[in-house]
C-alpha cells in the first residue's frame, strides 16, 4: 500500500501548490487569477499524464518526479510562502504565476510535439495523413490502409 501511495507524490505536489496560492497568497492568487491557475496545474497534469501513458504502452517504469513541474511548482510555491511570510515583494505574483503557466505551456508543447513524432517514427506513418510511408519517407498513394479495406 506504501508503495500504491509513493507514486501519488507529484500529483499531491500538483495539490499542495492550489492550497498554497489559495492560503498563503498576498495577492489571492486562486480568487483572482484562478483560470490562470487552474491552466497551470492542468498542463502540468496533461504532462504527468501523457508520460504515464506513454510508459504504459512502451511497457516501461512510470518515472513520476519530472524537472519542469518540480521546478516550475517549486518556484511558486516558495515564492509565495516567502512573500507570506517576510512581506518583501521582489516579482508581482500575477506575473510568477504567467511566467510559471506559459513555462508549463511551453513543456507541455514539446512533450506532446515529440511523442507524435517518436510515434510515427516508429509506426512509419504519418500524423495527419492516411497511408503508409514507403522506403524514402514518402507516402505511397497506391497504399491502401487496412481499416478501408474491410
Amino acid at each position: 500500500m506504501c508503495e500504491a501511495l509513493g507514486k501519488l507524490t507529484t500529483i499531491l505536489y500538483l495539490d499542495a501548490t492550489i492550497v498554497i496560492a489559495q492560503f498563503l497568497s498576498k495577492s489571492h492568487l486562486a480568487e483572482n487569477h484562478s483560470r490562470l491557475l487552474i491552466y497551470f496545474i492542468g498542463f502540468n497534469f496533461a504532462k504527468l499524464v501523457g508520460h504515464l501513458q506513454m510508459s504504459h504502452v512502451a511497457h516501461e517504469n512510470f518515472q513520476q518526479l519530472r524537472k519542469s513541474i518540480i521546478f516550475s511548482c517549486t518556484l511558486l510555491n516558495s515564492y509565495i510562502i516567502l512573500r507570506h511570510f517576510t512581506d518583501s515583494e521582489l516579482v508581482d505574483e500575477e506575473k510568477l504565476l504567467m511566467g510559471c503557466f506559459v513555462y508549463s505551456l511551453i513543456v507541455y508543447l514539446h512533450f506532446a510535439m515529440s511523442a507524435i513524432s517518436q510515434f510515427c517514427t516508429v509506426l512509419k506513418i504519418y500524423a495527419f495523413k492516411l497511408g503508409k510511408r514507403d522506403s524514402e519517407g514518402l507516402l505511397d498513394p497506391t497504399q491502401k490502409l487496412e481499416m478501408f479495406n474491410a
